[in-house]
């Protein structure tokens, strides 16, 4: 078991292989329903409340479990991590942030093991077993929804570059002193400024661009305006200083 001193010392996403004290405060669970990386619905549940130890208090949070009745208020709470095949896992630490002050808590999560007084039993959540339908499955679980969204980024990516390598030729077309070097030096500015500027969230994700030209506009003789590549620009030369009589 830990203490509340310890937990506080260690950062958010550290597990905690257990905690004991009294439940001081909790709330009634707030449901809800959302949408994953994948498309899919899922419930989700989550109930607030603080434990007391030692003078000492820290927040927590029962993320997709059964309810716990109000009525457990003051009673004394013992939680433990799960030990399974990738290690502890059930408790970890969190940080919360509210009117710019910053507070360290714990999560509990449905694979962590809860013994409440005048219980008399465990109230053990656990998915795998299917005991709870509407509790929704971990995310770090199913890899797959990861993999689509970085696919469908990375194709943001690709078509982004796509636009700025058809810009970069568009311009280099009367610039005859411009080489396949060169443009794809220009495609690459072009691009690294278009990131910066958070463009790629405007780019398709699910199939490559139709033609990858961009539309400019019909008046071009803002080209005829621009030096080729390698050459000064024709400044006008400064009048000789002449000494004043």
């Amino acid at each position: 078991m830990n203490t509340i001193q310890q937990i506080l010392e260690r950062q958010p996403g550290e597990i905690v292989a257990g905690i004991k004290g009294v439940l001081k405060t909790l709330y009634p669970q707030k449901t809800g329903e959302s949408q994953g990386d994948n498309g899919e619905r899922f419930k989700w549940g989550m109930q607030n409340g603080s434990i007391t130890q030692n003078g000492q208090e820290i927040k927590v949070t029962f993320s997709n479990r059964e309810e716990i009745p109000v009525e457990s208020r003051g009673r004394e709470i013992s939680i433990e991590s799960h030990a399974g095949k990738h290690g502890f896992q059930g408790i970890k630490v969190v940080e919360d942030t509210y009117n710019g002050k910053t507070t360290k808590g714990i999560k509990v999560t449905g694979s962590a093991k809860l013994y409440i007084e005048g219980t008399g039993a465990a109230m053990r959540e656990a998915h795998e077993e299917g005991k709870r339908e509407s509790a929704p499955p971990a995310q770090a679980s199913l890899p797959l929804p990861n993999i689509n969204k970085a696919r469908k980024r990375l194709m943001q990516f690709a078509n982004l570059y796509e636009l700025a390598w058809a810009a970069a030729s568009y311009l280099a077309t009367d610039s005859k002193q411009w080489d396949g070097g060169q443009t794809k030096d220009v495609a690459t500015t072009l691009f690294i400024q278009a990131v910066r500027e958070n463009l790629a969230d405007t780019m398709p994700f699910n199939k490559p661009l139709d033609e990858g030209k961009p539309d400019f506009p019909e008046d071009q003789s803002w080209k005829s305006e621009m030096p080729h590549r390698g050459e000064p620009p024709n400044d006008p030369k400064p009048e000789p200083e002449h000494d004043a009589f």
